[in-house]
């Protein structure tokens, strides 16, 4: 594996990857998912760092026991209780690659099955702290391979079937089963028990799965007895064996370091696109409403002006009426004669104008009615105009309520 890593035209490939992946990296951050960011850290890092082997299944599968086999020594902790309880990163002594931020332990043996690859240890799936399982999900995107390990007296739980989902679905891994504790059937059982196993995971990963059978406890007394090879084969480990170091080429390798970060990115790239479609469709959604805002804004200020129009025509007959008079009044008391009526009988010509042309049923009396009517009449249309607009508001002002992670807030930010 670091002599295909080392070769030309593969680094070539690494450097293009690395550089997609940083522009990726550059993208996610410029969205604000800062919480993406170290998934994509990790996918960088990894590319450069030995293949990858995550181990997963329930507790009390046999995962500890099983990596301790492939090891030939017991080196992690075994129980029929939980006793992985965080991530294991089992790695030859010579491999310094970080592994990525995120709590872990650290364990180097000096075997020759860890040359160019390191194993992940991981907590059960079906861990009654909810944290192991979230530890475990956390570490799938590091892997180039999972060796899924299903207890053959207990096979295809549902938590097993749900996690698969979760494996297959979001980051979509090379995934090989390890059907463990096959020394504790009953004589016979095991075609039905691998049948019954082979089916469920057909129906998850919609292909016939690539499927092992071990006693990994058998295989590790093997081990530690110095047993020979032949007498290690009913114990169902030197297949495994076989697999990981020859089988799976140095090619095949290349492959799935390649290929696992460049669907990781997928799966980040379509959360992010059904994202945006997401946010388009609000903001669509919001254009139409302010457009009709902006329509029925149109509308009364159409209705405003004809309105206007004709209240207009009513004012200015008023004054035409009341122009009329007062020309009336002037040629008929601004003369010598009637000012001196006027005067011998006490009365002043503002009186008589008043008399004549304010008080009373003349064109000014009906104009406070005219100006009530208009005033009225803008009033009601624009409390109309503004519960319209306040239900807009408040509508929006709901939504962003219903906002938590601070990547929403910025998008509504900017929306509002």
């Amino acid at each position: 594996m670091s002599r295909i890593l080392g070769e030309k035209r593969t680094q070539l490939f690494l450097e293009r990857e690395t550089l997609f992946l940083s522009n990726l990296r550059s993208f996610l951050l410029e969205l604000g998912r800062l919480e993406m960011l170290d998934n994509v850290d990790d996918l960088i890092q990894g590319l450069n760092a030995p293949f990858t082997i995550v181990v997963v299944g329930e507790y009390n599968t046999g995962k500890s026991c099983f990596i301790n086999a492939l090891l030939g020594q017991n080196l992690l902790a075994e129980g029929v209780v939980p006793t992985t309880d965080q991530i294991t990163v089992v790695r030859h002594s010579t491999d310094s690659a970080p592994l990525g931020e995120g709590h872990y332990l650290t364990v180097e043996a000096p075997k020759g099955i860890l040359h160019d690859l390191r194993i992940i240890d991981t907590p059960g799936t079906n861990s009654i702290i909810q944290e192991h399982r979230d530890t475990t999900e956390s570490f799938i995107h590091r892997a180039e391979l999972i060796l899924f390990l299903i207890s053959a007296i207990q096979p295809f739980s549902e938590s097993e079937r749900n996690f698969l989902d979760f494996v297959r679905g979001r980051w979509d891994r090379k995934v090989v089963f390890i059907l463990n504790k096959i020394d504790l059937l009953a004589a016979g059982e095991l075609p039905t028990v691998r049948d019954y196993v082979e089916k469920n995971a057909y129906k998850c990963l919609e292909f016939d799965p690539l499927l092992f059978e071990i006693s990994a406890q058998q295989a590790l007394q093997g081990k530690l007895s110095a047993a020979s090879r032949d007498e290690l084969e009913d114990t169902g480990l030197p297949a495994i064996e076989n697999y990981i170091l020859k089988t799976l080429s140095s090619d095949e390798k290349l492959l799935l370091k390649l290929r696992s970060p460049l669907k990781a990115a997928e799966h980040l790239c379509d959360e992010i696109s059904g994202t945006l479609q997401g946010q388009i469709k609000s903001l669509r959604a919001d254009e139409g409403k302010i457009e009709d805002l902006f329509l029925q804004l149109a509308e009364r200020k159409d209705e405003l002006r004809e309105f206007f129009a004709k209240y207009r025509a009513e004012i200015d007959r008023v004054f035409s009426e009341l122009k009329i008079r007062v020309h009336r009044f002037v040629q008929e008391h601004l003369t010598s004669i009637e000012l001196a009526r006027m005067r011998i009988m006490g009365r002043s010509l503002e009186e008589e104008f008043r008399k004549e042309i304010v008080v009373g049923e003349g064109p000014l009396a009906g104009l406070p009615l005219i100006i009530d009517d208009a005033i009225n009449y803008v009033s009601r249309n624009n409390h109309k105009l503004w519960e319209f607009s306040l239900a807009y508001v408040q509508e929006r002002i709901v939504e962003a309520r219903s906002y938590s992670a601070s990547w929403h807030a910025d998008f509504l930010g900017k929306r509002q």
